[in-house]
């Protein structure tokens, strides 16, 4: 025990009749019986050094004492008021602790009640390091208002499906709370572009690091957007649904210009796919005559 009550009134009421070293020595035997929660030793010169009684009117009234409070059995000093307080308290103990464990316990399950739910919220189902509760709920459901503002908002299905992708193929740890991911899959980042970055720095050191995917995305799209690609057909290009033979003839008058209306020495080209020479001013052969 580290504490006990005393009761003023009944110990002066017991106590009066004492002298002071008989009251001091039963004062300090029953403080020595409730730190030790048992009977006093039935070793009496023991029991003198325990208490401090080295002269001898103070092993004399330690005698007294205990003579008139204590019973001698085969434990040591018995007193009854003193063993009565013992295991008042020790049955408080008891139940102190068996509160406490089941508290315990019942936060137990529903912490990890708690965490099952707001991963199956989210699109993800890993340990990821924004996305830890980081308060233990104090009571109530996971669906009470408490533990709504101690556990963070799903995650939009969008960043949960590159997330999923990312630990479907082996991602550990990641932080959806990252502002550059964020913004990049809101600009359409697709979970393959993650994936992708992903396995390029496995292959390269074999790590995971979410950062550096990040960082791998971005540069891509950042080199993407530098791109000036024309837009539409290419120029002089032949329309689709052009023959074998048109698209030749309009191959060889973009390099050589319109032979057909040249000077009086050329003649209309009928077939340019069988030419094998071309010479300036000369008219261009065809193999069909």
């Amino acid at each position: 025990m580290h504490f006990y009550q005393k009761n003023i009134g009944d110990f002066n009421n017991a106590t009066r009749h004492l002298t002071r070293v008989e009251r001091s020595l039963f004062s300090d035997a029953i403080e020595l019986y409730y730190d030790t929660e048992k009977p006093l030793t039935s070793d009496v010169n023991k029991l003198n050094r325990l208490l401090l009684a080295h002269s001898q009117d103070e092993k004399d009234a330690l005698l007294t004492v205990l003579a008139e409070f204590f019973t001698l059995t085969d434990d040591g000093y018995f007193n009854k008021r003193c063993n009565e307080e013992i295991l008042k308290y020790q049955s408080y103990m008891d139940s102190k602790s068996k509160a406490g464990k089941a508290s315990a316990e019942k936060r137990a399950k529903q912490k990890a009640t708690c965490v099952k739910h707001v991963f199956n919220t989210r699109a993800t189902k890993q340990n990821q390091e924004p996305l830890t509760i980081n308060q233990e709920p104090e009571g109530g459901d996971c669906n009470s208002e408490e533990t709504t503002q101690k556990t963070l908002p799903a995650i939009p299905t969008r960043y949960g499906e590159v997330a999923k992708a990312l630990v479907a193929v082996g991602m550990q740890t990641l932080n959806a709370s990252n502002p550059t991911f964020i913004a990049l899959v809101d600009a359409g980042a697709t979970p393959q572009e993650f994936v992708d970055a992903m396995q390029e720095q496995k292959s390269k050191n074999g790590k995971t690091d979410f950062n550096y995917i990040v960082a791998v995305v971005k540069g891509r799209r950042s080199d993407a957007a530098k791109l000036t690609l024309h837009q539409g057909a290419m120029p002089n290009a032949p329309p689709k649904n052009q023959s074998i033979h048109d698209k030749r003839t309009a191959t060889a008058k973009a390099m050589f210009g319109d032979l057909e209306n040249g000077n009086d020495n050329t003649r209309p080209i009928y077939d340019v796919s069988d030419y094998t020479t071309i010479e300036p001013y000369r008219p261009l052969i065809s193999s069909h005559g």
